[in-house]
């Protein structure tokens, strides 16, 4: 159709080379200026701007032949060259406020964490030290100078670590600390330093960094001086190994003792056996009454002995029971034969208060219970007074329980 355009073709081909053209001129425009960082003021924009046409022009080469695209450039030139520093120096100017608006913010919060830190640094009673983004020295307070006895000339311009450590300080810690300040970043850790006379001393060290965007500024380190609880941990563990260590000691004298025991308790036993079985010299009623005395005795002492060597459960207060049942009579008057040689010799006189054997019975462990009366009867023989007396009753409680008291005339 004659006299018609079409918008599209060889034209659009040209719009699109064109658009290519500048983007890859901002691109490395803006790469060029973060790599000088050049401030973007109105001359460094009217450059840019006057390049950019520069760097368009081949596109209206790329539709129509030279004749026409040169016909076109002497048409538009002026206003090219006008609309494109126009909207350089808009969008530069526009750019660069916002990125200084940014830039203020940042360093506002900045200050103000800064601020905070200084002020906390000021306010406290500890030790605080304050040095530049590698760690130098530049400012401390009087906690520091209390806790270490450095004046602040002394280690201002220097590295703390260069006057505070020594030879027991871990040089793991050390290591760390170091990381972390050549990273930019803080720090919480405990630490042995030194003071100006050379005593060692525990402390925790909370470093925190100060920084302007992702740039670290200074470092504020607050010291706590932690000897104390340290040295109170040290005394526990120790303290916990000398109870260990005593444990193991007794645990294995009981032991050997027990064995000791053992050996000549059952040569009596043995004896004592042989005494009952023999039938080629008979025993009288009482000296077989004193031989079943002796075996009973002497079976009991073998079970306590048994017990000592089970340290574990002693330890553990989980002593076996072996419930039965039996008349509580007769382990009183076994108790009663048991102690009677050493009550006559004290001049203290056993009494039973009961020989009902129709009582119930009660179901315990048997061992146990003699054992029991036998403590109580013993230490009641020990503390009486001469011809004082010993009495143990059996009482029914209710349908479910006996009670079996021990009383004597001593003085407790």
């Amino acid at each position: 159709m004659s006299g018609t355009s079409v918008v599209g073709g060889p034209v659009a081909l040209g719009g699109v080379v064109g658009f290519l053209l500048y983007g890859i001129y901002g691109y490395l425009i803006g790469r060029a200026v973060q790599a000088k960082k050049i401030t973007l003021n109105a001359f460094w924009l009217s450059l840019i701007g006057a390049g950019s046409v520069l760097v368009v022009l081949p596109s209206f080469f790329v539709s129509v032949d030279t004749a026409r695209a040169s016909s076109i450039l002497q048409n538009v030139w002026g206003w090219l060259l006008a609309a494109n520093l126009l909207s350089v120096l808009v969008v530069g100017f526009a750019t660069a406020h916002a990125y200084k608006t940014v830039d203020l913010g940042q360093k506002l919060l900045a200050k103000n964490r800064e601020n905070e830190l200084l002020g906390l640094a000021l306010r406290s009673s500890d030790p605080v030290i304050i040095t530049d983004r590698t760690g130098i020295t530049e400012w401390v307070n009087d906690g520091f100078t209390r806790l270490t006895g450095y004046r602040p000339e002394e280690i201002i311009g220097k590295k703390p670590g260069d006057i505070l450590q020594g030879e027991e300080t871990d040089m793991n810690t050390i290591a760390h600390m170091r990381r972390a300040i050549a990273d930019g970043n803080g720090f919480d850790v405990d630490i042995i330093n030194y003071s100006k006379l050379g005593v060692p001393y525990w402390v925790n060290v909370s470093c925190s960094p100060i920084k302007i965007g992702s740039v670290t500024k200074k470092f504020v380190a607050i010291q706590k001086d932690i000897s104390d609880k340290i040295e109170s941990a040290a005394a526990m563990r120790q303290a916990k190994e000398e109870a260990e260590t005593a444990n193991k000691a007794k645990s294995e004298f009981l032991a050997t003792m027990s064995h000791e025991l053992r050996t000549p308790l059952n040569a009596i036993l043995g004896f004592g056996q042989l005494l009952r079985m023999d039938t080629t010299h008979s025993l009288t009623s009482k000296q077989t009454e004193y031989v079943d005395h002796v075996l009973s005795s002497g079976e009991h002492l073998l079970q306590l002995i048994n017990d000592i060597l089970d340290l574990s459960q002693i330890e553990a207060e989980r002593l076996p029971l072996h419930l039965e049942s039996f008349a509580a009579i007769d382990v009183i008057r076994d108790c009663e034969a048991t102690l009677l040689p050493i009550a006559d010799k004290n001049g203290v006189r056993i009494i039973v208060a009961s020989s009902d054997r129709s009582a119930p019975q009660i179901k315990a462990d048997q061992f146990r219970v003699k054992q029991a009366i036998i403590n109580l009867m013993s230490n009641a023989i020990k503390y009486n007074n001469r011809d004082g007396k010993i009495t143990i009753e059996i009482a029914s409680i209710d349908d479910a329980f006996q009670r079996i008291s021990v009383i004597d005339t001593g003085k407790g």
